[in-house]
């Protein structure tokens, strides 16, 4: 099947392989029996009620009002049982190919892009790693000289290390879009 595929499953997995190593960590000095203590294999189901603290103050883009998703799309790109989304708080994005959206969850964030060829694309990681390092989503075709559209939120104060021609930046969001090739070096962050 198509590359992007792939490159949305290595970047879930790294992801989740992340997230479970953190929550192993912190599962070994708490015990199981503690109050509070949870798996290190639960990833949260219940949406939030608010963008968190972390969230808003890291990025600009939710310091604006939210742009609920339409429910049609919300069914498939938003599910609350995936890492705690609400699509009621997500903000619209432009990407290359169209409107997207960031999507606030319990400690993830997702980005989502519509995908030329059938629905939406989307990448989440835990909001930690978001504020260190921007959220990525590239969809690309299989051959280097394929299209390829990367999107990037950029947390406050981190730079945009990599960029080539073509990229466009919303001033005072924190998005970068692109509309290249495969073979183009996707835009990097430098936290701030």
């Amino acid at each position: 099947m198509r590359a992007r595929i792939s490159l949305a499953v290595s970047i879930a997995a790294l992801a989740i392989t992340t997230i479970v190593a953190v929550g192993a960590s912190a599962a070994n000095s708490v015990p199981a029996d503690s109050p509070g203590a949870t798996s290190a294999f639960t990833l949260p189901t219940a949406a939030v009620s608010a963008v968190q603290v972390d969230i808003a103050t890291n990025f600009a883009l939710f310091r604006s009002q939210p742009t609920p998703i339409p429910q049609e799309i919300a069914v498939a790109i938003a599910s609350s049982t995936r890492y705690g989304r609400n699509a009621g708080l997500a903000r619209a994005i432009q990407t290359p190919y169209g409107k997207g959206w960031v999507i606030p969850g319990d400690g993830w964030l997702c980005i989502a892009m519509p995908d030329p060829v059938d629905g939406y694309g989307e990448s989440c990681s835990p909001t930690s790693l978001a504020i260190q390092r921007g959220l990525w989503l590239r969809l690309a075709g299989d051959a280097p000289d394929a299209q390829a559209a990367d999107v990037l939120l950029v947390p406050d104060g981190a730079t945009v290390k990599k960029s080539v021609a073509g990229t466009l930046t919303a001033p005072g969001t924190g998005i970068v879009s692109h509309l290249g090739v495969v073979a183009d070096a996707p835009p990097t962050v430098s936290a701030g």
